[in-house]
């Protein structure tokens, strides 16, 4: 008899740890992360990050992160202030190769997806994100994360590609 009390105790013990989990996670506000997300990738790329919109976390056997209203900014010769904007954005996550520190993404959905990809008239991209070099040598440099994406779906994506060739007629 002792040792039904055990397996119900332990039992109950179980099913308020995943209780309290649930409820803090479905409860916290991710949009405090923003700031650190945005200097991270600003500290990788050269770029300004702005996560105007919200972000949330919907629970269940593979969490999904789903993100509102990116911008990730232009070159400063760029003809437009931002390079890529994103309405939504939806990554669904494997828990399991979590606890292996491992980062698997069952599926990353973007909608509202405008790109904007320019040339200087010096063969200049902007696509390219050359990192600050300060930022790499720095103690609190983070090594880059190898994620394992599984399916990319984009929705309604609007690619602007604007090549600038320089006028050799008029040089002296």
């Amino acid at each position: 008899m002792r040792w039904k009390w055990i397996v119900t105790i332990g039992v109950l013990v179980i099913v308020i740890l995943i209780a309290t989990v649930y409820v803090v996670l479905k409860t916290y506000d991710y949009n405090k992360l923003n700031p650190l997300v945005a200097r991270m990738v600003e500290e990788a790329t050269g770029r300004k990050l702005s996560l105007e919109g919200k972000v949330n976390l919907e629970i269940g056997l593979m969490p999904t992160l789903v993100v509102t209203n990116i911008a990730l900014a232009n070159v400063s010769w760029g003809s437009q202030p931002q390079m890529i904007e994103i309405e939504k954005l939806q990554a669904q996550v494997r828990l399991l190769p979590l606890l292996h520190k491992a980062v698997e993404v069952n599926q990353i959905g973007l909608s509202g997806v405008k790109v904007l990809l320019e040339t200087d008239a010096n063969g200049q991209d902007n696509w390219d994100l050359p990192a600050e070099s300060s930022a790499a040598g720095s103690p609190g440099a983070r090594k880059p994360v190898e994620i394992d994406v599984e399916r990319l779906t984009i929705e309604n994506l609007h690619l602007t590609f604007t090549v600038t060739f320089y006028n050799y007629s008029n040089s002296p």
